[in-house]
């Protein structure tokens, strides 16, 4: 059977959410998207877990209308747990990735986890490496894996790595967490970083959401900062 891009995309987005059910617990954030109003689908999946704090699945599927298929991903430890970021974004046309991005990004330096994302990193020839913009240098590791114009069989080599650091981040997270101290201002700072990203809301706005409503989005579900008290 011939996949294409998109078909290898709903295998990664379906695997995914069935890896974190089996280890998760699904968590109804409240966040309420009436989706009558828009003519694409954009669903939200939220976990919770005695081993990490918050995991989140995206997926933005505008397809019939602007042949682009979206999911980004992204793991929070507890704040007393030393571990990095996990995180998974994938921009889908329709013959080709157009943006693929992964990364551990560190909490603090030397976790045995970052080591571990170091050489998964370094053992994957991309074809075409994309440069990253100024607002996610500060936290962003130098190993992201950072790809444009990938094809099927490209596509299904990072997937690999990809669910190889999946199993590896959710057996190992949670593993060391602290009882002095905490990285809330590392997260924080991960998360204020995350929203400096101009593309996410422009590509939102265009697909007619509104402006106001995808700010609370991104403050609340997508990049929730804790506040202090």
């Amino acid at each position: 059977m011939n996949y294409n891009i998109w078909d290898i995309a709903e295998e990664v987005q379906k695997n995914t959410l069935l890896v974190l059910n089996s280890v998760c617990t699904p968590k109804d954030d409240k966040f309420f998207i009436d989706h009558s109003k828009y003519n694409f689908d954009w669903k939200n999946y939220v976990f919770e877990s005695d081993k990490i704090r918050r995991a989140h699945v995206e997926i933005v599927d505008a397809r019939a209308t602007r042949k682009i298929w979206v999911m980004h991903f992204c793991i929070f430890p507890h704040y007393n747990d030393p571990a990095p970021i996990f995180g998974f974004d994938i921009v889908a046309g329709q013959n080709k990735i157009t943006g693929l991005f992964h990364d551990f990004s560190k909490v603090i330096d030397n976790h045995s986890l970052s080591d571990y994302f170091d050489a998964q990193s370094a053992s994957l020839k991309l074809s075409k490496p994309r440069s990253l913009p100024d607002w996610c240098k500060p936290i962003f590791s130098d190993s992201m894996i950072a790809a444009g114009n990938v094809g099927v069989e490209e596509f299904k080599n990072i997937n690999v790595i990809y669910f190889q650091n999946l199993f590896t981040y959710l057996s190992s997270v949670g593993l060391d967490r602290s009882k002095i101290f905490n990285f809330v201002d590392e997260h924080n700072r991960y998360c204020h970083y995350q929203k400096q990203n101009d593309k996410t809301p422009a590509m939102m706005h265009s697909l007619g959401i509104d402006k106001e409503l995808f700010k609370n989005f991104m403050d609340v579900v997508l990049f929730p900062e804790k506040k202090n008290g």
